[in-house]
């Protein structure tokens, strides 16, 4: 059976994660994945033609012994520090799926692609938004489900997401650990296995991230990092006193990506488990990133139908939630987690939880696919523009569309008016008007870029549908949100420039007459040749 040369590097007995090559990730991930029992208590690995025992038909006398060690490490006495392992050839199988290629960022823009599946204006528009987050604060703090460890495929495609972010500029931290239990006690035995186990996950994960490309660096207990009071009511756990964010700050400075353990460490030397919660919460109340995202297998909450939850307006939805028959005790205690964050945080701070395949198209798509928590601004009602300050809604619709609304257009639609939706601060409007059709017409409809991909779009989208059953509305055909309109609308049109959307309407010749309608529309922004939508 044959391994890859580089796996010498791997089998010395002392290699460190920071002097040891990227193909760490390999024997790290493919030890933790399979057993190995070996009938003899060494085995030798030719270091030229990479097979295990070797007969010496390569005519290379250099041989590495694999330790007796390795066969003790995995008895079942002590499952705390197993590293299993079944068959080198399988190894060698999984070290061909991990390595490095010659043009990684080639292959990740087009994973990336392939997954968000949105037109590229779209993710362009994306990252230049994002990329506006400071440089000394982290993108995102990811909180990873352990359960993840348990899925090499899945650690694969999660940590090719971030190396793409961490090479635009969008730096992650990462934040892995076990799920404490509060209300069960753990044994001694427990305990050293979940230590064993943090230890070697974040080892794992450290290494395929630079399997990727990027620098990433684990931050393991006693460095100092995390400073813990013992919790007297349950054992081996404990309540985080004081964060020593400058190991942290360091790696953002250095461009490492900081991979820290749900460990800490008291006065006395003890160390101690972490909820994993309580960890990327006040890790996201000092840093203050621009994401909180809980990454796991299943995706964001579902409802009674199994359908994930898109929203979750805070606080305006947890009253309406409490009725439904998915909020359970389980859901409201972390939706009142997220909400408590929310409150410390800056206004444009967001969490999400997601599955780890959907991570992309979750930041850089109009259509989230995950669970989205954000405090989101009121949306106000009114008939008329009594009462709105025209200029800040005129430098809205001017930036959202990236072009100039005709001076007189408030002046032309102020006797139509059914109905304005705008939020508090000026972030999202749309315009209704009475139409010759008896169908409403969605005259505009805008939100800034500050605030699309952070809920408030839907919001409003939620508040005008709720009070109209039936509307119409027109944009132009490469007008990038479009994905997002052909999700809401029931039917649409186009004729190679303009597309006409609608929804609640069923008779044919009601859409035809629609559509006539909003093809004789007049422009309502200034012409220009660089005119993306009306």
């Amino acid at each position: 059976m044959h391994l890859p040369v580089a796996t010498k590097a791997l089998l010395a007995p002392n290699f460190s994660v920071y002097n040891s090559s990227k193909y760490v990730t390999v024997l790290s991930s493919f030890l933790n994945q399979h057993s190995f029992h070996s009938k003899s208590n060494s085995s030798t690995l030719c270091l030229n033609c990479c097979t295990l025992n070797c007969q010496g038909n390569c005519q290379n006398k250099t041989v590495m012994r694999i330790a007796k060690r390795y066969k003790s490490l995995s008895s079942k006495n002590d499952a705390s520090n197993a590293l299993p392992l079944k068959s080198w050839g399988s190894f060698c199988d999984f070290s061909k799926r991990n390595m490095l290629t010659s043009d990684e960022t080639s292959s990740d823009l087009k994973r990336f692609l392939n997954e968000v599946g949105t037109d590229p204006r779209e993710a362009r528009f994306w990252l230049k938004h994002f990329r506006t987050v400071e440089q000394q604060k982290p993108f995102a703090i990811f909180q990873i489900d352990p359960e993840l460890f348990n899925h090499p495929e899945e650690l694969k495609t999660l940590t090719s997401s971030l190396s793409f972010l961490h090479r635009n500029n969008m730096r992650p931290v990462i934040v892995c650990g076990s799920y404490v239990h509060s209300e069960k006690d753990i044994s001694q035995e427990e305990f050293k296995e979940l230590k064993s186990k943090t230890a070697l996950d974040m080892t794992v994960f450290t290494s395929l991230l630079e399997a990727h490309g990027v620098k990433a660096r684990p931050l393991f207990v006693g460095s100092g990092l995390i400073q813990c009071n013992e919790n007297k009511k349950k054992k081996y756990a404990g309540q985080i006193n004081k964060i020593n964010i400058d190991l942290v700050q360091w790696c953002l400075h250095t461009k490492h990506i900081p991979v820290i353990s749900a460990l800490g460490e008291t006065p006395t030397g003890q160390i101690v488990l972490l909820d994993l919660w309580s960890l990327t919460d006040e890790l996201s109340k000092i840093l203050e990133p621009l994401k909180v995202m809980k990454i796991n297998l299943t995706g964001g909450l579902v409802n009674e139908n199994s359908q994930v939850i898109p929203n979750v307006n805070l606080p305006a939805d947890l009253d309406s939630c409490q009725q439904k028959p998915w909020f359970s005790q389980d859901v409201k205690h972390k939706t009142l987690n997220i909400y408590k964050l929310l409150c410390s945080m800056p206004t444009e701070t967001s969490v999400v939880i997601t599955s780890v395949n959907n991570i992309l198209q979750e930041l850089f798509s109009h259509r989230g696919s995950g669970t989205f928590f954000k405090i989101t601004e009121p949306i106000h009602v009114y008939k008329s523009f009594d009462g709105i300050d025209l200029d800040r809604l005129k430098d809205l619709f001017n930036k959202s569309f990236q072009k100039d609304l005709k001076g007189c257009y408030f002046d032309d639609v102020k006797d139509k008016i059914d109905r304005i939706y705008l939020s508090e601060h000026y972030n999202a409007a749309a315009i209704i008007l009475h139409d010759d059709t008896n169908i409403p017409y969605l005259c505009k409809i805008g939100v800034s870029a500050k605030a699309q991909g952070e809920g408030t779009g839907d919001m409003l989208w939620q508040s005008v549908t709720k009070d109209f059953k039936q509307l119409y509305w027109r944009s132009r055909i490469d007008n990038v949100i479009n994905s997002w309109y052909f999700k809401k609308s029931e039917g649409s049109w186009t004729n190679g420039k303009w597309t006409i959307f609608w929804y609640g309407v069923s008779e044919p010749s009601t859409s035809t007459e629609l559509i006539n309608n909003a093809l004789h529309k007049e422009q309502s922004f200034q012409i220009s040749s660089e005119n993306l939508t009306a």
